[in-house]
């Protein structure tokens, strides 16, 4: 007879236990990164939104300083082609939605960001060399920084894709929180603001877009990394076999209404704040009198908030109504659209913070949303239509945006601010039906069941439950007495 040591048993358990988490934290910062280059690199055009538009010999009277000159390398592209560029990154979105969802089941997680990271990285070094080429930018050059900066959504959809799979794969416990900590990379977006211009001014544009393209192949690093340790350790985080099955119309027959809602619901409300967001530099510096740095640094304060994201998951955890906070969200993502475009005597610091609380919770809610509404077999190619359904309302809208701020050579304050009016008029009125549809998709849910709003849920379940004890026990008390009463009929007297 062998005899088992428990002991020994019991220390192997936690030792594998010690080092499953071990390297689940690797795979967990691996996956936050792969995002850094490309949300770094993709607000650039914004950082440097004076030296893109204006020619050489554009001005715009400023609050502080007349005919100030906005640029000192003029790569005059206008606002109908700085808006065009935009767009353009989000039709490409639109077109690779879907293929990529399809080629993240298929690869795997750790081929699939390997590829996607790898074309970023090619997309960055087209768009830099067409843009510092000669300026101001001539067609083809513009031609190349448009294709370049189109291989940008390979960052922006692709690998959020491969991002939120390997979150419904390995961390199924725990997504809010996985959700939350891939968040952190989201910094680059708000570092750009404060270093692009700095090293702008300090050694000259070109440099400042190099610097982009060099992050970019960070994130190649960190995808080689990932594919480490996914494959060093498939014991630990092993992929089914049946997770790379293709999507089939029985499985989009099972999807909830609530699905459909929120896809509309997501679509309304990021486009208001990627508009907003490309176009904020340049709006402060007309409302506020600032300088194109100075508005640059307070466009950053949004992105920097990343890192308080996963202390905000936290509370969202407690709170346990994932459809409602995405709601809540909403609403002051709304009220900041109202307040920044008409309530100018509003610290402007103030509303930053805001903003940057809302979008970034209002993105990190909807990855959970994606998560809990798709099977993970298919959650490749459904997080992949979500995210067709929600870039294809920025890239209509920035063609809107774009004739909205037009503009001619010499621009006088109120004609540009009238235009930014009619501007937030367009933002408010596209975040009043993503509300809408957040509020139809809350009441969906709770109707089907609430898998969005789990507090809810367990409070109908235990309302349910106290209904039917309340109901067993009238029952009980029914019978016994009916009991009583038959057996006193039935006593006879001595």
């Amino acid at each position: 007879m062998v005899r088992i040591d428990n002991d020994n048993v019991t220390s192997s358990l936690r030792s594998a236990m010690a080092k499953r988490a071990r390297w689940r934290y690797g795979v967990m910062l691996s996956n936050s990164f792969l995002v850094f280059g490309v949300y770094y690199f993709m607000p650039i055009p914004v950082s440097l939104q004076n030296e893109m538009t204006n020619s050489a010999d554009t001005y715009i009277g400023s609050n502080s300083t007349k005919n100030q000159i906005n640029c000192t390398v003029c790569l005059g592209l206008g606002e109908v082609r700085y808006n065009l560029l935009f767009s353009t990154t989000r039709w490409a979105s639109v077109a690779v939605c879907l293929p990529s969802g399809l080629v993240i089941d298929r690869l795997g997680n750790g081929c699939s960001a390997l590829l996607f990271t790898t074309l970023v990285f090619l997309g960055s070094i087209l768009f830099t060399v067409g843009a510092t080429s000669h300026p101001p930018v001539t067609t083809p050059m513009y031609i190349l920084m448009v294709i370049g900066y189109g291989f940008m959504a390979f960052g922006d959809v692709s690998l959020r894709l491969s991002q939120g799979r390997i979150i419904s794969h390995y961390f199924q416990e725990e997504t809010l929180t996985a959700v939350a900590f891939s968040f952190l990379a989201h910094f680059g977006d708000g570092l750009t603001f404060f270093t692009t211009p700095l090293t702008a001014n300090a050694l000259g544009i070109q440099y400042a877009i190099w610097l982009g393209s060099l992050l970019c192949g960070i994130s190649v690093l960190s995808a080689v990394l990932l594919a480490l340790l996914l494959h060093l350790q498939p014991h630990i985080i092993e992929e089914k076999t049946e997770d790379k099955n293709t999507l089939t119309l029985a499985v989009v027959r099972a999807l909830p209404g609530s699905f459909w809602l929120f896809t509309l619901a997501l679509a309304f409300t990021i486009v208001s704040w990627l508009v907003k967001h490309a176009n904020l530099p340049e709006y402060l510096e007309l409302r506020h009198g600032y300088t194109m740095s100075e508005a640059s640094h307070i466009s950053a304060i949004a992105g920097c908030l990343a890192f308080i994201t996963p202390f905000l998951c936290w509370i969202v955890k407690k709170i346990d109504c994932d459809g409602i906070t995405y709601s809540f969200f909403q609403l002051l993502l709304l009220s900041f659209y109202f307040v920044l475009g008409f309530c100018p005597r509003v610290n402007i610091i103030f509303v930053s913070v805001v903003d940057g609380i809302g979008i970034f919770m209002a993105t990190a809610i909807s990855w959970q949303l994606i998560v809990v509404l798709c099977p993970p077999s298919s959650i490749g190619i459904l997080s992949g239509f979500v995210y067709m359904a929600r870039n294809t309302m920025p890239a209509l809208t920035f063609i809107a945006s774009g004739y909205i701020l037009k503009s001619g050579k010499v621009t006088n304050i109120d004609d540009a601010l009238g235009r930014y009016q009619n501007f937030f008029f367009m933002l408010i009125s596209l975040s009043i039906i993503g509300v809408i549809f957040g509020i139809l998709m809350n009441a969906a849910d709770i109707r089907e069941g609430g898998s969005l709003n789990s507090r809810i849920r367990r409070w109908k379940n235990s309302d349910m439950e106290s209904l039917g004890l309340i109901s067993m026990g009238d029952l009980s008390n029914t019978y016994c007495g009916s009991k009583d009463t038959n057996e006193g009929t039935n006593e006879l007297p001595d």
